[in-house]
């Protein structure tokens, strides 16, 4: 017995040094990101021993940040998509002189906000250095973060760059690894065929897709083994013990990522969307940041009512099967109000006999043929394939697929380009007529072989919002 004592207490004892010797990640998402881009790696990163504690994530207005910090590289952008180009009405300088306080004044708020997170982080973990991830403009971010003072560089141990800057040298002393994925994903960024970081790192993943990238296993494996120096001992999303876990998230304005207040409800509901109480399990007023204890591997209806707003919104995404710190439900609001896009539908009297839909998932839809990226997705509503080479084609890098009656004249084309949405970043949209009545069954097949799938209530397009993430991993 005692014998089995001193071993418990061995054990106990590798696992807290194992535990002490991490240091904290920082991770920083791209240009209509969030941490939700994060979410899966979190829970890989705990499942290889990491408190989920030590998994940080830094959001900021990437609006505010694109017109100001990018400008020209972004309206650059927009003119090959609207037929405008600012730079040929105001020369790059004139245009930066017109910015510079402010530009000056955003990046010196954003960059206090990031000290404080990584000095907390170091704080709770009594570690010297972090590690800091950055995707996409979160890339730009950082390698202008870190080059901003030796006192910032000094904190900071590993620096991964996730398909965003390209051709700049490495923060000296840094060790710095770029990971970049297929230009084709993503023609917009201007990326060459052949990107490198110099002084660095490069490893290349030309069967990914620009977000798939950042969630990927493949992508953490490769994290992982360089600031660890020692592969992984999982890429999966392991179930923790125990019959609940804890949920941390948060509801936030897409794309400039502020607070959302509200009132939050939580549903537990069976296989077919039907609620399995008639109160709310969790009922609480919210104003982004929310936590709760839920039961492991149950399925939840998470309704949010926005302040001042008439609509409902229901999520639906898988069953948590371990600690999230990273949840992230999106919300509509200006002054991206994304969701005044389908305002006719909405007000139309026919808004009542269908629903409308949003699907998600942070690994792109894909419904067009490459044979470096393989294979295509499906996703179905009510059986049909609203993935399809028009809707999804690579280069648009679709994470948000809007089902909806375009017109509200009763009548589905999936050949019609939906272009309200199909100029908007990561998105794209289906017109396909979906009925408010009885039950929406939603599928994908996924291109990498993995298949999930939900079935819930049909709400009506006039007063409710029905939001579908599929998980990043299938």
């Amino acid at each position: 017995m005692r014998g089995l004592a001193v071993l418990v207490l061995l054990v106990f004892a590798v696992q807290v040094a194992a535990a002490e010797d991490f240091r904290p990640v920082v991770f920083v998402h791209g240009l209509a990101g969030s941490a939700g881009q994060f979410e899966s790696q979190g829970m890989r990163f705990a499942a290889n021993g990491y408190p989920a504690e030590y998994v940080k994530t830094f959001e900021y207005d990437t609006i505010s940040w694109a017109l100001v910090v990018e400008t020209d590289m972004l309206f650059s952008g927009l003119g090959s998509e609207f037929g405008l180009n600012i730079s040929q009405i105001i020369d790059p300088e004139t245009l930066d002189k017109i910015l510079s306080k402010s530009r000056e004044r955003l990046i010196d708020e954003t960059f206090s906000r990031l000290d404080r997170v990584i000095d907390e982080a170091l704080a709770e973990s009594g570690a010297d250095k972090v590690d800091l991830v950055g995707h996409s403009m979160g890339t730009f971010f950082l390698v202008r973060y870190v080059n901003s003072s030796p006192e910032r560089a000094a904190k900071v141990a590993h620096l991964i760059l996730l398909d965003g800057v390209w051709g700049v040298d490495a923060p000296e002393g840094i060790p710095t690894l770029a990971v970049f994925g297929n230009p084709k994903a993503l023609p917009a960024l201007g990326l060459p065929e052949e990107k490198v970081v110099y002084n660095a790192t490069n490893v290349y993943f030309n069967n990914m897709t620009h977000v798939q990238l950042c969630t990927s296993p493949e992508t953490f494996a490769v994290m992982f083994e360089f600031i660890n120096g020692y592969k992984p001992a999982t890429t999966d999303i392991v179930p923790q013990d125990g019959d609940y876990v804890k949920v941390k998230g948060k509801f936030l304005a897409f794309a400039t990522n502020g607070d959302v207040s509200g009132w939050l409800s939580i549903y537990p509901i069976d296989e077919n969307g039907k609620r399995l109480t008639r109160l709310p399990v969790k009922f609480m007023r919210v104003k982004g940041d929310f936590e709760v204890r839920l039961r492991k591997g149950q399925l939840y209806e998470f309704q949010f009512r926005k302040d001042f707003s008439p609509i409902i919104y229901h999520y639906y995404r898988a069953p948590f099967v371990r600690d999230d710190l990273w949840a992230r439900f999106l919300v509509s609001k200006p002054p991206l109000d994304v969701e005044l896009l389908i305002l006719p539908e909405r007000l139309s009297p026919a808004a009542k006999e269908t629903s409308g839909l949003l699907l998600i998932r942070y690994k792109e839809m894909i419904g067009e043929y490459d044979e470096e990226i393989g294979g295509v997705d499906e996703v179905y509503v009510n059986g049909v394939n609203v993935c399809t080479e028009r809707i999804c084609p690579i280069e648009r890098a679709v994470n948000g697929l809007w089902v909806f009656d375009r017109g509200a004249d009763g009548k589905s084309d999936l050949d019609r380009e939906v272009v309200r949405y199909s100029i908007m970043p990561f998105m794209s949209a289906a017109d396909l007529v979906v009925p408010a009545e009885g039950t929406i069954s939603i599928a994908v097949k996924s291109r990498t072989g993995g298949e999930e799938s939900f079935t819930i209530p049909a709400w009506s397009a006039d007063r409710h919002s029905i939001i579908v993430q599929f998980s990043d991993y299938i």
